[in-house]
């Protein structure tokens, strides 16, 4: 749907440096990913799972917090492309995806999130961001867009 429209696709991807420097150690998200060797760039544990239909055309920004925009070029990239109107999807739901929303709120995005495209750990945890997002943009499921 959005590739048809040329719409830009941005992908985020989580990843630490291999001497875990930006990683935030007190987090109790990311806290112990160099303990378990995890979220390494370029390694398994930061690779798009292969059902995703990610393309190399597609942009990449990587991630070292919760947030797309936190200490990225995101916000830039957006307004480089003309953007001003942001869908999200994406795992955690509860997480990711509504610091994202909150995030382009704030940097004066409109915002949609795609409900049925995105996932938390618990159903429970999913919902309960549903239930606030609507305060700062669209929540709509995926038949329901209406794109231009």
């Amino acid at each position: 749907m959005f590739r048809e429209r040329d719409f830009p696709i941005v992908f985020l991807r989580l990843a630490f440096d291999h001497s875990y420097a930006n990683q935030p150690k007190l987090s109790p998200v990311f806290g112990k990913a160099n303990e378990f060797g995890i979220l390494k760039a370029n390694e398994w544990s930061t690779e798009f799972h292969a059902s995703v239909d990610f393309r190399h055309s597609d942009l990449v920004i990587q991630k070292q917090r919760v947030s797309a925009f936190y200490d990225t070029a995101l916000a830039t990239l957006l307004r480089n492309m003309g953007v001003s109107h942001v869908f999200i999807t994406g795992v955690a739901t509860d997480l990711a995806v509504e610091a994202a929303a909150r995030d382009a709120h704030d940097r004066d995005f409109s915002v949609t999130v795609i409900a049925d495209a995105c996932a938390a750990a618990t159903e429970q945890d999913h919902a309960r961001s549903l239930l606030f997002l609507p305060k700062i943009g669209s929540v709509m499921t995926v038949d329901e867009l209406q794109l231009p």
